[in-house]
């Protein structure tokens, strides 16, 4: 598979994501991510019009944004911990590909992706992206390998909450952490 392979995939779906998660997986994804949310609940949601005024998140040599991307843009902050994970990426595996599925939701969005943490998900404030896990695992097996010990590497060091959706979104939803 390849770019051009890539870009011919517009859903989340052609990702690995079931059309709808199970209310079951709801709540654990609910409780998983709670830690994160806590951190920023006291940030406002984003409405479109703001959006412009974060960080753009643009493809990359090793990062591809998939067509699927609602919002290409997070904070300035969230930006410098993507910028450090394709750093440690290129290091690693710099022929590697990152890819990107999700990167911020407003409310609108939001409720139609993950309906119980539509009301302070750390995507609707800029804070958090989701790579596409799953799909790389089988397809690009070893940047998915690289970019995973990255991840629980970044993790052990308290810089990001790294949750591996495998099992109900497909998908290694990363938000940093405040700590």
């Amino acid at each position: 598979m390849n770019i051009i392979d890539l870009d011919k995939l517009k859903t989340k779906q052609d990702f690995l994501r079931p059309l709808k998660l199970t209310k079951e997986q709801e709540i654990i994804l609910a409780k998983a991510t709670e830690t994160e949310r806590e951190q920023f609940k006291n940030k406002p949601v984003l409405k479109k019009e703001d959006l412009p005024k974060l960080t753009e998140v643009k493809s990359t040599q090793n990062i591809y944004l998939a067509k699927t991307i609602e919002n290409p843009y997070v904070t300035i902050e969230m930006k410098n911990t993507l910028d450090e994970i394709e750093t440690r990426f290129k290091e690693k595996y710099s022929e590697g590909l990152i890819i990107i599925i999700s990167v911020t939701r407003t409310q609108e969005e939001e409720l139609q992706t993950n309906p119980q943490i539509s009301k302070d998900s750390t995507h609707m404030k800029g804070e958090a992206v989701d790579f596409a896990g799953k799909f790389m695992r089988e397809n690009f097996s070893e940047s998915a390998r690289v970019l995973e010990e990255i991840l629980n590497e970044m993790k052990e060091e308290s810089k990001i909450h790294f949750l591996d959706e495998e099992d109900s979104t497909a998908f290694w939803h990363v938000a940093r952490n405040l700590v």
